[in-house]
């Protein structure tokens, strides 16, 4: 009878030990980068993978991360719990602490923290106390968005907590919206008509062109049915108006007395001023700054737009 008990006493041993084997050792979950998810995931043998263990394995009395060496691939910051640490380096066979090579958690550019952090991180806390974070080296993409802000590290009302040999590379932040372009400038005036011809031997100056192009008016019209000059472009080239033409009969002139219906044509008008050009569009604002290390404060916004130039005058 004694045998009978010895016995079973000694398989229900070898079975809690088995057991122990299978379960988180000492509250501690063991992470890899290949990593299982499911039940019996998270022991040296079967270590889980960070989503999973972050998910579903961490409780307030087993919260002890022991990252393998390798690269831990995340879509999403990793939040963090009241307690929780997180230590890499060590080597996935033999689980002793080497941290060569080293644990990397590396972060995409989606899923945008919203304000006051309007940005990315690798690892993010908010109102929770007692964790640690020990030989982990975080690296991330450039972020999404407009004015996004990366953080490495972003802890908002966080406190007693440790960061121990931990190496943060921070991505730069993404560039400022542009300025609006500015107004279109107005168009200028017409120019000015040419004044009438007057007798034989003169030519009348044109009249002034329209502001702003200032161009002159044409030149009246001369005897004898000639045209008479067109007036000189605007500041911004626009064309003069074009030069009246002087009767079309002698008008006296060598005893010819055919003085009857003399006419020559009108001066026309300047052409019509051309419309403003646009303003410059609003340059983008500068990149983020690196306030404290790892830390990245976001980038200005983009300037303002300039007012479009003024027309020309005909």
């Amino acid at each position: 009878m004694n045998k009978v008990y010895n016995t079973l006493l000694s398989a229900l041993i070898l079975l809690g030990f088995s057991f122990s084997l299978q379960a988180q050792q000492c509250d501690v979950i063991y992470c890899a980068p290949n990593g299982a998810s499911g039940p019996g995931a998270g022991t040296r043998a079967n270590p889980a993978s960070l989503q999973y263990a972050l998910q579903t394995l961490v409780t307030p009395t087993s919260n002890r991360l022991y990252l393998a060496q390798g690269v831990y691939n995340t879509a999403a910051e990793i939040q963090l719990t009241n307690n929780l640490i997180i230590e890499g380096g060590f080597d996935q066979t033999t689980w002793v602490k080497s941290n060569v090579p080293p644990t990397v958690i590396h972060r995409g550019n989606n899923i945008v923290l919203p304000p006051p952090a309007n940005g990315t991180g690798v690892i993010a806390g908010f109102n929770v106390s007692g964790f640690r974070l020990q030989d982990l080296t975080l690296e991330m993409d450039t972020p999404n968005g407009v004015a996004a802000t990366a953080y490495g590290v972003y802890l908002n009302g966080c406190s007693n907590y440790n960061i121990v040999r931990c190496f943060v590379t921070s991505a730069d932040g993404t560039p400022g919206a542009s300025g609006a372009p500015g107004a279109a400038g107005t168009p200028g005036a017409n120019g000015a008509n040419g004044l009438p011809g007057c007798n034989e031997s003169c030519v009348p100056a044109g009249g002034a062109g329209g502001l702003p192009g200032g161009g002159a008016g044409g030149a009246g019209g001369r005897w004898a049915g000639s045209a008479a000059s067109n007036g000189s472009p605007g500041s911004c080239n626009a064309a003069g108006g074009n030069g009246g033409t002087g009767p079309n009969c002698g008008c006296g002139l060598f005893g010819n007395s055919q003085n009857n219906s003399c006419g020559g044509n009108s001066p026309t008008a300047g052409a019509m001023g051309t419309a403003g050009t646009n303003g410059v569009a609003g340059a983008n604002g500068p990149a983020g700054t690196i306030a404290i290390p790892g830390f990245f404060s976001p980038g200005a916004f983009g300037t303002n737009g300039t007012a479009g130039g003024n027309g020309c005058g005909g």
